[in-house]
């Protein structure tokens, strides 16, 4: 399994149109092969602050995902809206058990 967990600063006077754009986004790709999980949260002490989680079968899935059109029109919006770099990681789990 593979996780992706991130945050991204937006202009503040851009986090409405983000928002906007958002479910969209989930849509496609939660219909996505290989997609377990899509999410994005805005953080409740910074509103322009948004986080990502997203859980996927394998790499080439999420591969798969960061190659489709969904995404280049998002992420090319998204760099004109960033107030500063994405800080996102990819996590490679081995196993996952209950809390």
């Amino acid at each position: 399994m593979i996780i992706v967990a991130g945050t991204a600063t937006l202009h503040e006077e851009r986090i409405d149109e983000a928002l906007d754009r958002l479910p969209d986004l989930h849509a496609a790709t939660r219909a996505e092969a290989g997609c377990i999980s899509y999410a994005f949260y805005r953080d409740v002490e910074r509103p322009q602050v948004l986080h990502a989680f997203e859980e996927w079968e394998s790499r080439a899935y999420l591969d798969a995902h960061l190659a489709t059109a969904h995404v280049a029109e998002f992420l090319a919006f998204f760099s004109e809206a960033l107030a500063g770099p994405l800080d996102f990681k990819v996590y490679e789990v081995a196993g996952v058990a209950p809390f």
